[in-house]
C-alpha cells in the first residue's frame, strides 16, 4: 500500500503494537493512516475509538451488582495482545478488585469467534461447573458461554455481552427461564468516522 502511494489507509488492528512499525512508515511517505476500532498504541497515526476501560467497567459492575459482590465467575476474554481486550479487562479488573468475594476462577482468552469461545469456555466450565456469573467482554464469548450452560441444562447464571446478533437472539429466547444479561455495542460506525477523519 506505501509503494502504491494510497492516499487513506483504514485499520483495524489485531495488535496493540505489531503494526506500529509499518503504519509509521507509512504516516512518513506522507499517507493518512486512520486506526479505529482495536486501538494501536503509535501516537503517529489518527485514532478513532470508545472508552475501552470504562466498557469493561461498565459490565463488571453490572455483573457484581447481579451477583451482590460475592460469588465465582469466569472472565471470557479476548485475544492477549489485542487492546479492545486488554483495556476491557483492565477496566474489569479495577472493578472486581473492590469486591474480595468474586473470585475470578478462570480467566480465558479466545477469538471473538462462536466456536473456539465455545472450546474455550466449556473447558473452564468443566473445571468450574458451580460458578455464579460470566463476565463476558464480547458477544461471540458470550454466546459461546450461554450456549454450553443451555446444552449442559446447567443453571443461566448471567452473563455480560455485546450487540452479536446469535448472543441477542438467545437471550431473547432464554430470559422466560431467568436469563438475565446487559450487552453493550462497539459504535458499528466508527469506520465512519475513521474516514472523516481521514478527509
Amino acid at each position: 500500500m506505501i509503494q502504491q502511494r494510497y492516499d487513506v489507509i483504514l485499520v483495524d488492528a489485531g495488535s496493540s503494537t505489531a503494526l506500529n512499525p509499518v503504519m509509521e512508515q507509512a504516516v512518513d511517505a506522507g499517507i493518512t493512516v486512520v486506526n479505529f476500532d482495536s486501538l494501536v498504541t503509535s501516537e503517529k497515526v489518527i485514532r478513532v475509538g470508545t472508552d475501552q476501560v470504562e466498557w469493561g467497567r461498565m459490565m463488571a459492575q453490572w455483573l457484581a451488582d447481579k451477583l451482590g459482590g460475592k460469588g465465582e465467575i469466569i472472565a471470557m476474554n479476548g485475544p492477549a495482545g489485542v487492546s479492545v481486550s486488554e483495556e476491557r479487562w483492565k477496566g474489569a479488573e479495577e472493578v472486581f478488585q473492590s469486591y474480595p468475594d468474586i473470585k475470578v476462577v478462570a480467566n480465558v482468552h479466545s477469538e471473538y469467534n462462536l466456536a473456539p469461545a465455545a472450546q474455550a469456555f466449556a473447558s473452564a466450565y468443566s473445571a468450574h461447573p458451580t460458578i455464579n456469573g460470566v463476565f463476558s467482554q464480547g458477544g461471540a464469548l458470550a454466546a459461546a458461554a450461554l450456549q454450553t450452560l443451555i446444552k449442559q441444562d446447567s443453571p443461566l447464571v448471567p452473563i455480560t455481552g455485546e450487540n452479536y446478533n446469535g448472543f441477542l437472539k438467545m437471550w431473547a429466547e432464554q430470559r422466560s427461564a431467568g436469563f438475565s444479561s446487559l450487552a453493550t455495542a462497539q459504535p458499528n460506525y466508527l469506520a465512519v468516522i475513521a474516514l472523516q477523519a481521514a478527509v
